[in-house]
């Protein structure tokens, strides 16, 4: 029905679709993310079970959910009365590769969490 051309175009299809998406950038992943002391804790404190599941799940990718952690600790955002020139919130959740997860892990345990404010952005593009 397709002759050799068609059947050679469909194959290579098929082969860049499985080839590029094992060596593609994340198009799901968050390119920034911000965080606090306590984000910042909870995160480094379950990376390595993040890490676990990518592998395992075989996505690629993850929804790392921090709310569970903050929300024992706060909530993560600016508090309502604060001066309109508060810093944006927190990132709570967010989507990273295996290569982000690391490249974030290794900035946090590098940096002084404690001091670590909402305004201070984390750039996961370089990551990958």
């Amino acid at each position: 029905m397709f002759g050799s051309l068609g059947r050679s175009f469909v194959s290579l299809l098929f082969l860049s679709a499985t080839s590029s998406s094992a060596l593609a950038v994340c198009d799901y992943c968050n390119p920034t993310v911000r965080f606090d002391s306590v984000t910042a804790n909870c995160f480094v404190g379950q990376v390595e079970a993040d890490i676990s599941r990518i592998k395992s799940e075989g996505r690629g990718f993850l929804l790392v959910d921090l709310t569970n952690c903050v929300a024992a600790n706060g909530r993560g955002l600016p508090d309502a009365a604060a001066a309109v020139a508060t810093p944006a919130p927190v990132d709570t959740s967010f989507v990273a590769d295996e290569a982000g997860l690391l490249c974030l892990k290794d900035e946090l345990l590098s940096a002084d969490r404690a001091a670590l404010d909402p305004s201070t952005e984390i750039d996961l593009s370089i990551c990958s």
